[in-house]
């Protein structure tokens, strides 16, 4: 098995799991190591949205590679923008060689979503942030991508009630990604 700050990764032939997360606990602070994961073919990303290499709980993502019959970290995503607090990694998912990256939280900002992609062996990302996003509203708690769409939850947004959150859906397209609609329920249960 590989092992990483993020935990032990065991050999995924059939099911995976991430076993023995290892955390320093630390008041307040909710996400924890592995509380984003996604895999597709020989990819996995795993988010340790506390890690604290580019500042106090910016976050991290680590990606591991299968080679053979083995598991080798091929890199760790981690802007050099980040802020503290911010939580990259909150939440993953992976679909057709892009990897998007919640990032819920940014010290007094709705958080940011990063779309990566691989283009000449480096990844590269772009960020995405609400339009109207205001701070708490937890922009990136939730990241799915299905093709060109990609679709981001945010649990603060307010619409008529407080914090009962909504859904921003964006579209790939040549100019990059672009807001399509956004999802908020006028009349919460």
């Amino acid at each position: 098995p590989a092992r990483t700050p993020a935990g032990t990764l065991f050999d995924c032939t059939g099911l995976c799991r991430s076993r023995g997360v290892p955390h320093r606990p630390r008041a307040g602070r909710q996400p924890r190591p592995g509380s984003g994961v996604a895999i597709e073919g020989d990819l996995i990303a795993i988010g340790a949205p506390t890690d604290s290499r580019v500042a106090d709980s910016a976050g991290a993502v680590y990606l591991f590679r299968r080679r053979d019959e083995t598991w080798e970290l091929e890199e760790i995503l981690a802007p050099p923008d980040l802020a503290r607090d911010e939580y990259f990694g909150f939440d993953i998912d992976i679909d057709a060689g892009r990897i998007a990256v919640g990032s819920a939280n940014a010290q007094g900002k709705p958080g940011r979503v990063f779309v990566y992609e691989r283009r000449l062996g480096v990844w590269e990302y772009e960020v995405i942030e609400p339009h109207n996003g205001v701070a708490a509203d937890w922009f990136g708690t939730e990241v799915y991508l299905d093709g060109d769409l990609l679709a981001v939850g945010a649990t603060g947004v307010d619409g008529d009630a407080r914090e009962q959150g909504g859904v921003y859906l964006y579209r790939h397209t040549a100019a990059g990604w672009e807001l399509e609609e956004e999802l908020i329920p006028l009349d919460p249960i």
